[in-house]
């Protein structure tokens, strides 16, 4: 569940943070990347989109991209369980979704070159139609 008690922790983690990291993020006992500090973690490993979430908190965002995930890359299987640390250098493209952030291209975790330091595929197609849907269905206030 969300609560208020969490913004003070996290203030505290995104201070910690080196200069230039945008997100933090947390990983369980068992070495599974969960989420972010404030975002959903997706990861492409072995062709399949891994993004857990029993162990998470659902987002908007999050669940809006797995729509779109479903309709623009029907084939590609989506894993609802995470990835782990030690899969990472398997991984050819990962990134981080939010309400603020929309999807964010994550191109270097621990000092480790995700997809060759850019943003992959996926990520991309996802970035233009999530705005696509934005424009599309967002009503001017």
């Amino acid at each position: 569940a969300k609560s208020t008690a969490f913004i003070a922790a996290a203030g505290d983690a995104y201070r910690a943070l080196p200069p230039g990291i945008h997100e933090g993020l947390m990983v369980a006992e068992d070495g599974a990347v969960l989420e972010g500090l404030s975002s959903s973690f997706f990861a492409v490993c072995d062709g399949a989109l891994h993004n857990e979430q029993e162990r998470a908190l659902s987002g908007i965002t999050q669940s809006l991209v797995l729509e779109l995930v479903a309709r623009i890359r029907p084939e590609m299987g989506v894993q609802p369980a995470a990835i782990h640390v030690d899969d990472l250098p398997r991984v050819s493209e990962c990134f981080i979704t939010s309400v603020s952030r929309e999807v964010l291209p994550v191109v270097l975790v621990d000092g480790l070159s995700i997809g060759g330091g850019s943003s992959g595929p996926l990520t991309r197609e996802l970035m233009a139609a999530f705005n696509a849907m934005i424009e599309r269905e967002a009503e001017t206030v």
